[in-house]
């Protein structure tokens, strides 16, 4: 397709997507209509979405009932006041039915505590047996939900076994050893991973170990999140530099077949996936939501809106998604059996699909918390690196003020 065929494309849809209203039914209550009498569903989109316009014209040119129309919150010239608007809008009730937002919607956080949206657990209950288990139950794992996403990623370290023995867990001991052998000056990490860049990481990997969301209780003076805390002093507090190789464990964030296909094209069978140095086997990364995540307005049309999701989720639609994985189980089996492993950046071996559900496989969970929790384990974490606690005080204040949030939201 050419550029100017492209260009009349996207200008189809968004003509379409901009379709006139008519006149309203009478009386408050009226919802609005489109000039061939569906309902129309507001989408607000909150970031840069080329596929929400593709999402929506494919949804209107099925629903009868419906007509999705976005909103754009997301260009205007003053872009930090755009959600804070959008939140406004909801707070009041007179916001969009759906926000469609890029990723973790937690600028949506304050509209979710008044109760601008509605929970969408019983709709997780009704679309979990198509979705991929391991997502369905990380999602599972907070007692509400408010925002479903399109598709995932997941964050963990790339490792080489041929470097760490043929071992696909290390202790922050052995890790050493093991970088000490290579030589070269070789580190555990990357040469630009200061300590607060990887204690960013090990917030995310302590979120679905040390935070209970369902119970509102959290367990911060645990061994192994003191042992996160020393691992993290342990690195200097600048940059050493800021190539990537020169280390035995890669931050690695994992979001597309084309990435499994890079390294089996690059390593054949010598890379694997770990999680944080620590004792025993366990988890060896986390989900990040990737691509749109989908919330409803309680004073929206929810039959609508809840209508518009289950189409984005669905796997038709989910075969089309373009930023990380789906989340439908049928459309992620089709991304491997498509064309029989060959992709544009190599072959994909049976191999490289175990390792992928492997990492999936190893009890991930979803890395977002409330802001108020990353800002008191940041506090408290950078309070230690400075030197004016022990790791144990740091872990022992942050218990104290999690404890309290989590209790203030319950």
């Amino acid at each position: 397709m050419g550029v100017k065929s492209g260009r009349k494309r996207m200008a189809a849809l968004l003509a379409a997507l901009l379709l006139p209203l008519a006149a309203c039914a009478a009386g408050e209550d009226a919802r609005p209509l489109a000039g061939d009498g569906r309902e129309i569903l507001t989408v607000a989109s909150v970031s840069a979405q080329p596929g929400l316009v593709y999402l929506c014209a494919a949804f209107n040119a099925q629903s009868g009932e419906y007509y999705a129309r976005i909103v754009e919150y997301g260009y205007e010239p003053d872009a930090d006041a755009a959600p804070v608007r959008l939140a406004t809008e909801l707070i009041a009730g007179r916001g969009p039915d759906i926000v469609a937002a890029g990723g973790s919607n937690s600028l949506m956080q304050e509209a979710k505590d008044s109760g601008a949206f509605l929970e969408l657990t019983p709709l997780l209950g009704e679309l979990a047996p198509g979705l991929v288990p391991a997502v369905a139950e990380a999602l599972r794992e907070r007692p509400e939900i408010y925002d479903l996403p399109e598709s995932f990623g997941i964050t963990s370290f790339l490792a080489h076994p041929s470097q760490t023995g043929g071992r696909l867990s290390l202790t922050m001991e052995e890790a050493e050893a093991c970088a000490a052998a290579l030589g070269g000056g070789c580190g555990v990490f990357q040469q630009w991973m200061t300590r607060e860049e990887l204690y960013k990481r090990a917030m995310d990997d302590a979120t679905g170990r040390y935070i209970d969301f369902g119970a509102g209780t959290c367990s911060f003076e645990d061994p192994g999140y003191i042992a996160l805390l020393e691992l993290c002093a342990a690195c200097p507090a600048e940059p050493q530099g800021y190539e990537n190789g020169g280390c035995l464990l890669m931050s690695y964030p994992l979001t597309s077949v084309e990435q499994l296909c890079t390294l089996a094209k690059l390593y054949v069978d010598d890379y694997c996936f770990m999680g944080f140095p620590q004792e025993g086997e366990g988890r060896r990364g986390w989900l990040e939501r990737a691509g749109t995540c989908f919330s409803v307005s309680a004073a929206g049309n929810t039959e609508g809106a809840l209508e518009f999701i289950r189409f984005a989720l669905s796997a038709e639609r989910q075969a089309l998604v373009e930023a990380g994985f789906p989340v439908d189980q049928a459309a992620l089996d089709a991304l491997f059996a498509a064309l029989d492993g060959e992709y544009s950046q190599g072959t994909l071996a049976q191999r490289d699909v175990d390792a992928f559900y492997e990492l999936l496989n190893s009890g991930l969970s979803f890395s977002e918390r409330p802001d108020a929790v990353t800002l008191i384990m940041m506090e408290e974490a950078r309070t230690f690196f400075a030197g004016g606690a022990t790791a144990q005080e740091a872990a022992h204040r942050t218990q104290e003020r999690v404890s309290l949030c989590l209790a203030e939201q319950a």
